[in-house]
């Protein structure tokens, strides 16, 4: 397998279960830089077109894949997830 080549999970999660998914994966690894850049690469995106999707640099994407940068935070992992993903969360209403 070539070094930008990622295995495909067995498995398929689709949306919300798709999304927890990441996000566990990402912040529960010691290695965070590590699963961002494997989601990425997943999903077929660039450096670049990630980057344009959130408004930042692509080199504040190389320095969180490269460990340089410290691991985003939960509001930039869950704007990660969805522009990798397209998937939109849905604000819950709560009753007063």
């Amino acid at each position: 397998m070539a070094e930008n080549e990622i295995e495909k999970p067995t498995y398929e999660l689709f949306g919300l279960e798709l999304a927890k998914h990441m996000a566990s994966e990402i912040v529960l690894s010691d290695t965070p830089w590590v699963e961002i850049r494997k989601w990425r690469l997943y999903f077929k995106f660039s450096q670049k077109k990630l980057a344009g999707k959130l408004n930042i640099t692509s080199s504040v994407i190389c320095d969180y894949e490269s460990g340089r940068r410290k691991s985003p935070g939960i509001a930039m992992i869950k704007k990660l997830i969805v522009a990798l993903t397209n998937y939109k969360p849905v604000e819950v209403q709560h009753d007063q």
